[in-house]
Order: C-alpha cells, then structure tokens, then sequence
C-alpha cells in the first residue's frame, strides 16, 4: 500500500477514485502526494497527484473525460464540446518548473540534477477513447486500469536521467510537503471553477459556473497569471493583448452566428486576468472535416458556409476583422448551425493606434493567413478575413487543404493545384471559380464583402432562390389545413415546418 499525503482535498470523484486506487494498489515505497499547488518564481504549480516513485516524479492530471476524445496536434477534441489546448502542454510546464523548485532547494546535491520529472494525464472514465492522431501525447496518456504498470516501469526515463532515485525521495518529499500550499476553492469573481481544462505557458483553461446561476449553464475561462510588480507600462502592454477578445467584440451587437465573449477582468492584486467566453455543446468544425462519424452533408456544408459568412458580415459591419479564421475557430452546435469564436487575436475599428499586431505574428495560424498576412497581422483586413474562409471552406467541401502551406499558395499565385470539383466531382461546378475568387492573391480582386460573397454563392448553388425552395420542398397549397401541416412545408418561402408541437404554435427553422 502506497502511502498517501494529503495537503488539499480531492476536487471531484474521479481524483478519489484515482487516489484509492493508487493507494492501494502500488507498493508501499511509493509515495502519492495530493492537491497542492508550488510557487516557483512567478509561476503557480496546479497540481492533482505526485507520484513519487523510486525511479522517477510524475506530475499527474486526473481527467475524467467521457467518450471519445481526439487528438490533433496541441488540440483535445472531446466528444460533443469545444477544443481545449491539451492539459500536457500545461503538464509538461510543470514538471519542468517542479524540477527546477527541486534543484533550487538543493543545490549542492548534484544528484537530484539526475531526478526526472514526468508530466501524465491519468483517465478514470471507462467509457473514454483516446485516438491521438499526431502521437505527441499518447505515450503519456494512462487509463486508470493500467497505471500500476505505467507507474512501476522504468522504461519511461531517459538515459540522461537516474533510474534508482531512492536516495532522493525523502528530500523531494520534504521539499514539496514543506512549501506545498493547499489549493483554494477557484472562484474567480462570480465564477466557480468545476473542471481544470488544459493550458500552456501563457493561460490555463477552466470550465466555469456562474455562482447565482445554479445549474443553468457553464462558461469557459482562460486565466492568464501575470508579474503584478511588472512596470505599468509593461502591465498595460500584456493586459492590452489579453483583452483584446474582449474589446474586439464588446461594441459589437450580439449575433447567432458569433460566440459570446462574456466578460474580461483582473484580480485585486494583479496577478492574474481572466477571459470568460460562452461554453457551447458542438464540435469544432476540424472534428467535422476530418472524422467520418461526424462527416456532413452538402446542404449542411453550405448551412455552415452561409452561418460563417453572415458571422464576418456582421462582425465587418463593426469595423471587427478577425485575423486568423480557422478549422478549430468555427463550432458547429447541436442544431447544426456555426458560430465563430476565438477572437483573441482581432483587430478593432479602422485605426491601427491600439494593434496588437507586432505582438501575435508568431500566434496566428499560417496555415489559413491571406498572403498579405503572412508575418505581418497588421495587413489583415477584410478581404485576408474573406481569403482565410476561402481556404477553410475549401477544405470543408472537399475534405483537403487547398495548399500545403504558405510557400505553396506564394509558387502558385494562390492558385489551386487541385479544383475543388476535381477531388469531388458531384459539387456544383460555379464552385470551382466562387471558391477561387475568395482566394485571390491580390486583396482587390477578392469579394468586396462577405456579402457579396455571399450573394454569389446563392446564384452558384441555384439561380433563383425560388426555385431553391420549390425544388427542396412541397409547397403549402391555399387549401392546405394550417391546422395539421406536414413536416418540409414551407410558409412565406421564409419558414420550414419541422415538427408540429401542438395546437397554438409549430417548430420552425429558418
């Protein structure tokens, strides 16, 4: 039996269920320290479970997850909910930062330079799948039912490091007992922390519960920890690039299309922000191009096509551009309808005296950036914003990047190498020339709007849009009864009845 040492309480079920497991299932020179967190230098060490073994340190990070969670890259994709960064980038983070706390203590003891510290995610749900589709978290990813080996095999140290660290267990134990701090209840102003997401260097991600609102709903937080001694000149600098969500669209009138950014504050003594955003059921729009279980049809390809493009039209209107439009920044919900999200890195009304732009040429992705872009957000403007769609919607029709990246679309003057109905030859062909226009490689021989795009797309799909509905659906006849409509009937070619509720009211869809 692994001894066990308690410096907070466990937050949840699956952190006790993980706790007696190891508890009494490893052996009795092993060492299982619980729910604390470290000060190491600016730096707050969130810390589920160290296992202490006699060959190595794990810094484990109890999940709980259920079903399928997918892998891409630094990205969980967890079955029904938004992506998060993955909780090893942040895991990795800390045991980095836990070596460090080690050898700083002891600095003469040349042994402890040879510890290894191992970041781990520990899965208790035994309905999870894990399908890491780039390998770059699966080796450290372990079901709950399979940790004994995990934890007892030193095949896991590196050759650089000890694998008998015997010697040094009761100074870790020491070390991390003696400043270990027990963790607060997380509320951050009106929000209580219900599950530790994931993070890196720069934020940690939570999802959160609004204190008054009961059970009616959760939000997502990102909270940055920032150097409240900092210069102000350099605080105004750092809270200028974290808010920028916030103040980007916080002008910008509410749409269904666009996901809400709820709110931006600090903390009293400044050591931290956080960034509070609408936490929707849905899958990011990668998750649907890539996974054959969620793949959609083309009526649902051109739903979401429209939703995004009537989302920029709307932002666009508010002088709001959003620099770095993506696979991952569309999450299609429940309904089937998109929304765009992840505003961090946006640009604001026509001046450019408040850019944040020097600041993020290393953040956004350029993969999806407008020639004009590329190391230089400053030039975004509508037409990169249309560009970048332009390559996303490329891919959601025909389920292949347009180019491989950036030198690609610079060899061929953006134009595709492939045509979209080539790689899919059931897609309309005006498709091919729409497609092509969003991504011109001069901004001016782009669609003017997203508008205008928009318009377009509706002649290229069909000519009328009243042939539109006369060809989808039967239309309603002047002796229909009202009272008893079919499902697929269409009222004012505006409303499409989808299911009758009773008398006094149908469902209806736009």
């Amino acid at each position: 039996m692994a001894t066990i040492i308690a410096v907070g309480q466990p937050s949840n079920d699956s952190e006790r269920q993980a706790i007696t497991y190891l508890r009494d299932n490893l052996p009795a020179n092993y060492t299982v320290i619980h729910n604390f967190e470290l000060v190491q230098g600016k730096e707050i060490l969130e810390i589920d479970l160290a296992v202490l073994t006699p060959h190595c340190v794990y810094i484990v990070d109890v999940k709980g997850v259920h079903g399928l969670v997918d892998i891409h890259g630094t990205k969980w994709y967890p079955e029904g909910r938004q992506p998060y960064n993955s909780p090893l980038m942040k895991g990795r983070l800390n045991a980095k930062l836990l070596k460090a706390f080690i050898t700083d203590h002891y600095p003469a003891q040349l042994e402890m330079q040879k510890v290894y510290v191992r970041a781990t995610v520990l899965l208790t749900a035994p309905d999870v799948v894990i399908d890491d589709h780039s390998g770059i978290d699966g080796d450290d990813i372990i079901r709950l039912n399979k940790s004994l080996v995990y934890f007892q095999s030193k095949s896991n140290i590196p050759a650089r490091a000890s694998s008998d660290i015997r010697n040094q267990l009761p100074l870790i134990v020491k070390v991390i007992t003696g400043n270990a701090k027990r963790p607060q209840t997380h509320i951050y102003r009106d929000w209580l922390v219900e599950e530790r997401l994931g993070g890196n260097e720069r934020f940690t991600e939570y999802r959160a519960r609004h204190v008054f609102a009961g059970k009616r709903g959760t939000a997502r937080l990102r909270v940055y920890s920032v150097d409240p001694y900092q210069d102000e000149a350099a605080r105004k600098r750092e809270q200028k690039i974290i808010s920028n969500a916030f103040r980007s669209i916080v002008d910008v009138p509410g749409h269904p299309n666009i996901l809400n950014v709820r709110d931006f504050f600090d903390s009293e003594d400044g050591s931290y922000f956080v960034l509070v955003t609408e936490d929707i059921f849905g899958h990011a729009l990668r998750q649907h191009i890539k996974k054959v279980s969620l793949a959609l049809t083309f009526d649902q390809k051109l739903r979401i096509i429209r939703d995004v493009l009537t989302a920029l039209e709307h932002a666009h209107a508010y002088q709001v551009v959003h620099r770095n439009l993506t696979p991952d920044a569309i999450i299609v919900g429940a309904d089937g309808h998109a929304r765009l999200s992840s505003f961090e890195y946006a640009r604001a009304g026509a001046s450019g005296t408040s850019s944040i732009a020097k600041d993020i040429v290393e953040d956004v992705d350029q993969t999806y950036q407008a020639p004009e872009c590329y190391n230089d957000p400053s030039q975004a403007s509508v037409a990169s914003d249309l560009f970048s769609a332009g390559l996303v919607f490329y891919e959601l029709l025909t389920g292949d990047t347009a180019f491989s990246g950036p030198t690609q679309i610079y060899d061929q003057g953006a134009i595709f190498p492939v045509k979209p109905t080539d790689l899919k030859p059931d897609l309309p062909p005006g498709l091919d020339a729409w497609l092509q226009k969003l991504c011109a490689f001069e901004p001016q021989q782009r669609f003017a709007s997203a508008t205008d795009a928009l318009r377009e797309l509706q002649q290229v799909i069909l000519p009328s849009p009243r042939q539109q509905v006369a060809d989808r659906f039967t239309p309603l006849s002047q002796s229909q009864d009202k009272r008893n409509l079919p499902r697929e009937y269409v009222l004012g070619e505006r409303f499409v009845v989808q299911e009758q509720l009773g008398q006094g009211g149908i469902r209806r869809s736009i």
